[in-house]
C-alpha cells in the first residue's frame, strides 16, 4: 500500500494508480457476488 501512495506522486505511474483503483472495484464486486 505504501508503494501505491508513492506512485500517486509519480506522474509516470499515474495510469498505474487508475488500474489499481479499477482492480479494487472489480475485486470488491467479485467479493460481493460470493
Amino acid at each position: 500500500k505504501v508503494a501505491r501512495q508513492v506512485s500517486v506522486e509519480d506522474p509516470i505511474k499515474g495510469p498505474t494508480k487508475l488500474l489499481v483503483e479499477v482492480e479494487a472495484v472489480l475485486f470488491k464486486r467479485q467479493r460481493e457476488e460470493r
